[in-house]
């Protein structure tokens, strides 16, 4: 009978191995799973990136719009700027992105997770059709009322954004 190797039966190699030695974690793996930070800390991190990223910088052209119109000394309403949709598209890809990830990481598996993949994938369906529907009127040279669509562009991305953040939460959450 051959002696067994003792890194195999460290690790837990079949056949050789007490059940004890099965189930020990070797030395390096041990102390890189007390690197890594908790769940929470990587969901928080995750959620940071995601609103720099995702949020800030979608919503960057409106800003440098407002002060470049600023600038110049032309008065600058809520409406020219949004008014076209712009938020539409902005909300589309949050919206979006937020549901891909969650249906990835199995949304169907509890229902908070279903119903905010459900509502961020219907989010994004809406806003694509409205912000198709409102370029065809524009290019119609269709009379469109500005305020209206800057006002409930505006109350999607605040809905899509408190959701999406919750789903990158939750995803990031549900992949521990």
């Amino acid at each position: 009978m051959t002696e067994a190797d003792p890194a195999q039966t460290s690790i837990g190699s079949a056949g050789t191995a007490s059940d004890e030695a099965r189930q020990r974690v070797a030395p390096e793996v041990q102390a890189t799973r007390q690197l890594e930070p908790p769940a929470w800390e990587k969901a928080v991190i995750k959620a940071m990136l995601w609103f720099s990223f995702s949020v800030v910088l979608s919503v960057l052209p409106l800003i440098a719009a407002y002060f470049f119109k600023s600038t110049k000394g032309e008065a600058v309403a809520y409406s020219d700027l949004a008014g076209d949709g712009e938020l539409l598209i902005i909300t589309t890809g949050m919206a979006a992105a937020a549901a891909g990830d969650l249906w990835a990481k199995g949304a169907s598996k509890d229902w908070l997770t279903t119903l905010l993949a459900c509502s961020n994938t219907a989010v994004a369906i809406f806003t694509t059709l409205w912000f198709g529907y409102i370029t065809a009127l524009a290019d119609e040279k269709s009379n469109i009322d500005k305020g209206f669509i800057s006002s409930w562009s505006t109350t999607l991305f605040i809905i899509s954004f408190a959701a999406s953040g919750m789903s990158i939460i939750r995803a990031e959450l549900r992949q521990q």
